[in-house]
């Protein structure tokens, strides 16, 4: 049997993607780092640690700027207000991401600054035919370009007049399809782009 030298060895190792390192074989993704890994650095953000400007998802966006999609990047969250992206919309304002996308499909956009927009629309939690509660629903993002030129995104999502996490049955709006007022289910949640009409 032909005896392979440990230089050409290590070559051929490299070539079907792994590496050598203290002696073991490992795929070469753990020698390098994921072509996915954003490595970006923000002056607006100096605490963002690694990851937190990768992208977790793209968005429809009727974008101010004209931009019909926009970023959600992963983000990070330091309390008690720190932070960008879906770990802060997520872990300080309770808001999943079919409502962010909702939001920012909207054509309720407003230039707040900048590169700076804000989008709106409304959550309506229904009992027994009755609308119980109305939340107006923003969220902001920022279109300026980073490294990886892709706009910053979603700087963050909440419900008006709530500090911290909005309420649980602002996510159940399983549908996120605007529909008509008249469509309304007997209970549930619905999302819409235009204030709803209060009974009284």
């Amino acid at each position: 049997m032909r005896r392979l030298h440990a230089g050409r060895f290590a070559r051929l190792l490299a070539a079907a993607g792994s590496a050598i390192v203290l002696g073991l074989v490992l795929p070469a993704a753990s020698a390098v780092a994921s072509p996915t890994d954003v490595s970006i650095t923000d002056p607006a953000y100096p605490d963002a640690p690694p990851g937190a400007y990768n992208i977790f998802a793209t968005l429809p966006c009727h974008c101010g700027n004209g931009q019909t999609a926009i970023a959600y990047r992963y983000g990070y969250y330091i309390p008690p207000s720190t932070g960008f992206g879906r770990a802060k919309v997520l872990e300080k304002h309770n808001m999943y991401k079919p409502v962010v996308a909702f939001i920012v499909n909207a054509q309720n956009h407003e230039h707040t600054g900048g590169t700076s927009y804000r989008a709106h629309a409304w959550a309506v939690h229904i009992v027994n035919g009755q609308i119980q509660q109305v939340l107006k629903i923003f969220a902001t993002y920022d279109v300026r370009h980073l490294s990886d030129n892709r706009s910053f995104g979603i700087v963050t999502a909440w419900c008006d007049g709530i500090q911290g996490a909005c309420p649980q049955w602002v996510n159940e709006a399983i549908n996120a399809s605007a529909a008509p007022q008249t469509d309304w289910p007997a209970d549930g949640t619905e999302l819409t782009y235009d204030a709803p009409a209060l009974s009284g």
